[in-house]
């Protein structure tokens, strides 16, 4: 819309006078010229009067209050007005007839008005009634011929009867006493062109009616133009000063400061974020007579971004610097008084949710939804209805993998209420309620259910941009986007923060090594047995004989070495190692860190325990049980290399009975060192039976901290082959997206409570690793052990919850497992035969119970970007 106001408005519309231009104005000393322009004046009122039409306004004219008198585009208006610019030819002698050949009756009536006329002076009609005021320079600007154009602008006074036009006149000058005539104009606003830089002038504008002159000329006092070098100044002050609706749309009002020596053109631009629209609109203005402009056809309700620029010229060229203006547009049922024949319907009132509990089944619920309909449209539900949708919220990670559920439904709008069934106990759900009509629909009102294990609530969303929502997919973009950030948060701090030695790089790890307190000679070690061998080192059964480490002469201690042929990257790994488990220090429940060698050969030096690992010795166990050694298959081995064959690490078997305080206070002891890990920020990653070691009888340690891993690079292990992880121990969010936190050991810990019930079963029996991905995501869990109480099954489900943060601490684990130790109700039944198939591996493991996914399988995403199991360093989450 270029140029929109007053390129159209005030040079087109005078098809007989393009501009004023001063350099040509008439010397008027003798007034000679200004009564000759004052009887063209009353020549042309007389037509307009006749033969004029109405002007329409515009919403800008209303504004601007610019007077413009009756449109003479017609033909009959254009006749009369041809001997009104003959003045010359009537002064010659010239004869109506001559002067109107062609233009018939009508000019020939107006010709003999202005010969009647013309022995007057013109100056006739003074009322002294003040019709305009302040004439005045609204703008000016530099001309492309080196000049300087004003715009002249005077005020009329409201709802002028009569039509007018208006002499203008100049002094330039101070010392000057001669005023020029410019010419007439049928409109209170006029360029003048041809001014010259750094001069004073004074305007002057009569207004004269087809009587003649009616109020004494008024003058704009004296103006000086600009400097030929004048910057270019920027509006200022913008702000939108009103709002109004205007053909179904909105009109906002918009106001500005031009400053000293304003500009002429400005360039407005603005757009709506609002995404049901697409407004990107632009106006050029030229000249306008004050600071306002409307914009006009914005929609309701909606966010709108202003540019404001001010140009030198009307080629818009080498503008200012933009001013910004943001406003909202008013909401269309306030504006319009509720208006549901023009607006779409407002939101629906008092939503609530109830929860109803299917009493034969805990994993669903259904809720009941009710609300009261939108102000003002209770006596007229058959103009809308209401649309109900339901989203049920998926953790990113888990997206790919579980199927969206989704639902709409649409109800008429004189029901206020629907039952919503098939709630899943394990996820979110976002309700949106809106109502709707042909004018569109209203914001959505969103309900967040929450029926999870460890809470059932249905509770009003409370963010903000909730209600600024236009339509769904906004809602959906809104949770996926929350999950994904909380998905990212997860993984930055597990690559990032985790683990102390990758945070502080390699600086830190030169720092601790300075730390020799710890470092023993190697002479002062007399090996023994070899205990176990990893891909890269061996563990050995080692005397130690250092009065710094020891005051007891020939200690017993497990002692990790690398092979003979190893390279730089596996020494400093092993260095890495040592630094590890110096930094999670001692605890009686932990296999923990006694001391190390960094000279010639590198050596750690921890806890030696006797009896091997917890999941043999609870099968020696259920051997001597069943009677029946030849009827088992163990699994052998830790990935540490500590735990090689039962008859090698066992000095003796199980030498007193085993009863439910015994086991219960092995999963005490375990929570114990979980706790401690928990607190000095570090998570174990691959806790499991086989990795506990057995002190003696009565106690063990958490062990397994990564021994034998061969790459250490920012936590993260990049296999070269297909990777045996061990996904039957490992939480939902560790499988499908390898987030590990205290939580996922949480998870892990329930599967060695399983293993602790069952002697050592191996978990999920019969189910290959191909098939336990779904199942798990579906929502299955192991079943109840027969030997085992609902009490200690109830805590395997508490903490197989798929939302970690519903998943109990190991401070309140501790708690339980302290007060069934308390009591002396059954809880682990000894006697009670357990199921054979909870000791025979899948077909998809390997005797350590790890799973092997191969590239052609379709369950590949484990696999991907997989992270060896290594103690990390974390800030808790909850627990």
């Amino acid at each position: 819309m270029a140029l929109v106001l007053f390129c159209f408005i005030f040079l087109l519309n005078c098809s007989w006078i393009l501009y004023i231009d001063a350099k040509n104005g008439a010397d008027v000393a003798d007034d000679k010229t200004y009564l000759q322009e004052i009887r063209k004046g009353r020549c042309m009122a007389s037509c307009y009067d006749q033969y004029g039409k109405k002007h329409i306004e515009s919403v800008q004219d209303e504004l601007y209050h610019v007077y413009q008198a009756s449109d003479c585009s017609n033909i009959d208006c254009k006749t009369c007005i041809v001997p009104c610019g003959n003045v010359t030819n009537i002064e010659q002698g010239k004869t109506c007839k001559e002067i109107c050949l062609r233009h018939g009756i009508i000019c020939m009536s107006s010709c003999e008005v202005l010969m009647t006329n013309w022995n007057s002076s013109g100056i006739t009609g003074v009322t002294g009634s003040e019709q305009i005021e302040s004439v005045r320079v609204t703008c000016q600007h530099i001309a492309t011929k080196g000049t300087v154009t004003v715009f002249l602008n005077w005020n009329v006074a409201p709802k002028y009867a009569r039509n007018i036009v208006f002499i203008i006149s100049l002094i330039r000058g101070k010392s000057s006493k001669t005023w020029k005539t410019l010419g007439q104009i049928n409109r209170a606003v006029v360029p003048i062109h041809g001014l010259t830089f750094e001069t004073n002038y004074m305007f002057k504008v009569t207004v004269v009616s087809k009587e003649g002159v009616i109020e004494p000329p008024k003058d704009s006092g004296w103006i000086k133009t600009m400097k030929a070098t004048d910057t270019l100044n920027r509006p200022s002050e913008a702000k939108i000063d009103g709002q109004k609706v205007h053909n179904g749309l909105v009109s906002v009002l918009l106001k500005w400061n031009s400053g000293t020596d304003p500009p002429c053109y400005y360039r407005l631009h603005w757009m709506t974020n609002n995404p049901l629209y697409s407004d990107y609109s632009t106006d050029e203005l030229m000249a306008p007579p004050i600071s306002k402009y409307w914009i006009n056809n914005l929609h309701f309700g909606s966010n709108y971004t202003l540019h404001m620029s001010s140009y030198s010229n009307s080629d818009f060229n080498n503008g200012s610097e933009e001013i910004v203006v943001w406003f909202i547009t008013a909401d269309c049922l306030d504006a319009t008084n509720y208006d549901y024949y023009v607006c779409a319907p407002g939101k629906p009132r008092n939503v609530t949710g109830d929860i109803i509990l299917k009493p034969d089944n805990t994993s669903t619920c259904s809720v009941n939804v009710s609300w009261t309909s939108p102000y003002h449209m209770e006596s007229s539900p058959e103009l809308f209805s209401y649309l109900i949708r339901l989203y049920k919220v998926i953790p990113i990670y888990l997206s790919q993998y579980i199927e969206p559920h989704q639902e709409a439904i649409q109800i008429s709008g004189d029901r206020n209420w629907v039952e919503i069934n098939d709630i899943q106990w394990d996820y979110n759900y976002s309700i949106n309620v809106q109502a709707v009509s042909s004018k569109g629909q209203s914001k959505p009102v969103t309900l967040i259910v929450t029926n999870e294990g460890c809470q059932q609530s249905v509770s009003l969303e409370s963010t903000a941009t909730a209600d600024d929502k236009s339509d769904w997919n906004l809602a959906q973009c809104f949770y996926i986007g929350s999950f994904l950030m909380i998905a990212l948060s997860i993984r930055n701090i597990e690559l990032n923060e985790l683990n102390p030695l990758y945070c502080h790089g390699t600086d830190y790890i030169t720092h601790l090594q300075e730390d020799n307190s710890s470092e023993i000679e190697f002479s002062s070690l007399t090996l023994l047995d070899v205990l176990g061998e990893g891909a890269f080192g061996k563990v050995y059964k080692a005397k130690l004989n250092d009065n710094k480490l020891s005051k007891e002469k020939d200690l017993i201690v497990a002692v990790k070495m690398l092979k003979d042929f190893h390279d730089a990257h596996e020494k400093k790994s092993l260095i890495m190692e040592i630094e590890f488990m110096k930094q999670l220090g001692s605890h009686p429940h932990i296999v923990s860190f006694i001391g190390c060698c960094k000279r010639d050969t590198v050596c750690l030096l921890m806890d030696y325990c006797r009896l091997g690992d917890l999941r043999s010795f609870l099968l020696h166990y259920r051997q001597r049980l069943q009677k029946d050694y030849g009827t088992l298959r163990h699994s052998s081995g830790s990935d540490s290399g500590m735990n090689s064959s039962v008859e090698s690490s066992f000095s003796s078997q199980p030498s007193t009975e085993l009863h439910q305080d015994r086991l219960l206070s092995y999963a005490r002891q375990i929570v114990l060192a979980m706790e401690y890990m928990a607190s000095k920020k570090f998570i174990h990653r691959d806790l499991a039976a086989r990795n506990i070691l057995m002190y003696d009888e009565e106690r063990l340690k958490v062990s397994d901290f990564g021994l034998t891993r061969d790459i250490y690079e920012r936590n993260l292990y990049q296999p070269t082959s297909a990777r045996k992880l061990p996904y039957k121990w490992m939480a939902l969010e560790a499988i499908f997206d390898q987030v590990f936190t205290i939580k996922s050991d949480i998870w892990s810990f329930g599967i060695v409570l399983w293993e602790i019930v069952t002697l050592g079963g191996s978990p999920y029996p019969g189910i290959p690793n191909k098939d336990l991905f779904n199942l798990l995501k579906e929502g299955y869990r192991m079943e109840k052990p027969e030997n085992c109480s609902l009490e200690v099954y109830q805590m395997m489900l508490s903490v197989w919850h798929p939302n970690p943060y519903c998943r109990p601490s190991f401070t309140e684990l501790k708690k339980k497992l302290e007060g069934m130790l308390e009591q002396t109700k059954p809880y682990i039944n000894l006697s009670v035969s357990i199921s054979k198939d909870y000791y025979e591996s899948s077909s998809l493991s390997d005797h350590s119970d790890r799973g092997t996914l191969h590239p052609n399988d379709n369950t590949t995403y484990v696999e991907m970007s997989t992270k060896d199991s290594i103690l990390t360093y974390e800030t808790p989450l909850n627990g």
